[in-house]
């Protein structure tokens, strides 16, 4: 069989194939009905077997590359993961993320309370009682924070004292 004869053979299967292929990118694969997505792999498997025969038989042909070219943007749309486009993230952070925050406001206030509210009296009693900070404190910072703490020494203001 020469290259004429192969290309005659299998064109219309490429042919539908590469059309399937505009429309699903064009429009996604989910988009695609049933019988045209059943279609569109069998036509799939049918060229990625005439790619095999085309790299055996007329290697560095054009017709080799262009089946090459298909078969892989065929996968692609048949078997690649969804693009995360910009829009998707877009309409997330402009709808779909206030609207959870506004469904999940009491968790999320309730949340929030507890940590601040935790920070805040982590920071009084340390701040306060220092003998009483050592037994939640980590070691590494009872050294330096603490020790200026016990003198005595600074304003008072524990960022500008460290300095």
């Amino acid at each position: 069989m020469d290259e004429r004869e192969f290309i005659a053979g299998s064109r219309d299967a490429w042919q539908r194939l590469d059309d399937a292929v505009g429309r699903a990118a064009s429009h996604g694969v989910a988009k695609l009905d049933a019988d045209t997505l059943k279609e569109m792999h069998e036509d799939y498997r049918c060229t990625a077997a005439d790619l095999a025969f085309a790299q055996t038989h007329f290697p560095g042909a054009r017709t080799t590359a262009y089946l090459n070219a298909l078969v892989a943007r065929a996968h692609a749309e048949l078997y690649g993961s969804p693009p995360r486009r910009l829009a998707v993230l877009r309409r997330f952070l402009a709808s779909d993320y206030p609207r959870l925050v506004r469904a999940n406001a009491r968790p999320i206030l309730l949340a929030a309370a507890l940590l601040f509210g935790g920070l805040a009296l982590g920071y009084l009693l340390a701040y306060a009682n220092w003998p009483l900070a050592r037994t939640f404190v980590p070691e590494a910072l009872r050294e330096g924070v603490g020790d200026r703490l016990a003198q005595g020494a600074g304003s008072g203001d524990l960022v500008t004292d460290m300095a």
